[in-house]
């Protein structure tokens, strides 16, 4: 309804001027030029700003609190307002709290410089749309979200994904920074016309995959997505990886070997075996390759991997890739994907899990070191591997080493 009575607003002042060299139109400091001057004069028209007596709009001079929440008061239709007395904005903030655009003591004083983390708060509350479900995928463009206090971290991801509040060249948010007249223009002529809007551009999204129906779930109930039959018998073309060779077994005193292809593997231990190792390695590798250090929760992030890791080293081993995370500022998002069939045992005794991995690093200070010398940043990649889990015992929570075993990574957004 709010959008339809200002549409309705706009309509009707561009009506009633016909021409677009009015005097309304014009500012002694705005310029054909200006890259706000289309903002300015839409904003105009609606009775949203207005100029100085001496004929300027003053573009570069810091917005008060008070001035922005009339704007965006005004833009919303209410243009009936008029200013209140002694406080002359006294009546705009009234307005902007039966709107919930305002909460009771939110602002220390109306009469100061308005910050943008403060703006975006305005904006989200003003906005009457939906959501996609992908949020934090453009938190991840945000270069400081990280920096970015948590009662406002909601407010600027909404209004950076929206493109109505865009982040600073190095993709930084800067929300404690103000806003200039030119800049609250343009924000607000975003508010209300999608339009004029600048919504990032979010990396390429992960190419489809093609399931099968997971043929049984593994014992604790719960299931993941399996490969293609296609990819699996493709992958079944590289040779077991048997490990280092046979083992000394200390009750025969002789070298024996634990090696067992799939299909001795499921007929000694059982198909819901391998099954349960499949959900092992998927769990560890999904939790493992999905965080971004500007945004991830760490007590969360730590509790799910905990379900994938050996108790006995967990705590070393969570607390060493933890402190990776941030001191290297690791940003990864990524899917693994197996099946039961890919299941086998080396000579040491090992499980192995084979399948394909596809990611994508959006961070990361040490590309080299963490992910290979050929892995480029922002782009899908591709690569086979796999997964080992120590012991072949209960299949309980193991640590893992990951093996890759495709020579040459694929860069899966090539020719789509």
């Amino acid at each position: 309804m709010k959008k339809l009575l200002v549409l309705l607003s706009i309509i009707l002042t561009f009506s009633g001027n016909p021409t677009a060299s009015g005097t309304r139109f014009e500012f002694n400091d705005v310029s054909d030029n200006d890259w706000f001057k289309e903002n300015v004069h839409t904003l105009v028209n609606m009775n949203v700003v207005d100029g100085y007596p001496d004929g300027s709009f003053r573009p570069g001079q810091d917005i008060n609190a008070d001035a922005f929440i009339k704007m965006a008061v005004t833009a919303l239709g209410y243009t009936d307002i008029e200013n209140g007395s002694p406080y002359w904005a006294s009546t705009y903030i009234d307005k902007a709290m039966e709107l919930n655009l305002v909460l009771e003591d939110e602002f220390s004083g109306y009469g100061r410089p308005v910050t943008r983390y403060e703006m975006a708060r305005i904006i989200v509350r003003a906005l009457e749309e939906d959501y996609e479900g992908n949020l934090q995928e453009y938190a991840r463009l945000i270069t400081d979200y990280h920096l970015i206090e948590d009662i406002y971290k909601d407010y600027v991801v909404k209004a950076y994904c929206k493109g109505i509040l865009t982040g600073y060249k190095d993709g930084s948010f800067r929300g404690e920074r103000t806003a200039t007249r030119a800049e609250a223009a343009a924000i607000i002529h975003r508010l209300i016309d999608d339009a004029a809007r600048a919504v990032p551009e979010l990396p390429g999204a992960a190419p489809t995959h093609k399931p099968i129906p997971t043929p049984a779930p593994p014992e604790n109930g719960e299931t993941v997505e399996y490969l293609s039959q296609e990819e699996v018998e493709r992958l079944k073309q590289y040779e077991d990886n048997t490990g280092a060779g046979l083992v000394y077994d200390v009750g025969t005193k002789k070298m024996i070997s634990f090696y067992k292809t799939n299909d001795k593997f499921i007929t000694d231990r059982g198909y819901n075996r391998a099954v349960t190792a499949v959900y092992i390695a998927t769990t560890h590798m999904n939790t493992a390759n999905n965080v971004d250090y500007k945004i991830y929760d760490k007590k969360t992030y730590k509790d799910e991997l905990r379900k994938s890791i050996d108790p006995q080293i967990f705590d070393l081993y969570a607390q060493d890739w933890l402190d990776n995370i941030n001191n290297y500022k690791i940003g990864v998002e990524g899917q693994f994907y197996s099946h039961p069939s890919l299941v086998y045992v080396s000579h040491e005794g090992r499980l192995r899990v084979r399948g394909l991995i596809k990611y994508i690093v959006h961070s990361c200070t040490d590309v080299e070191h963490f992910f290979g010398a050929s892995i480029p940043l922002g782009k899908w990649i591709q690569e086979d591997c796999e997964i080992e889990l120590y012991s072949m015992g209960d299949l309980g929570p193991y640590y893992r080493k990951l093996y890759t075993i495709s020579t040459v990574p694929r860069d899966i957004n090539q020719g789509n």
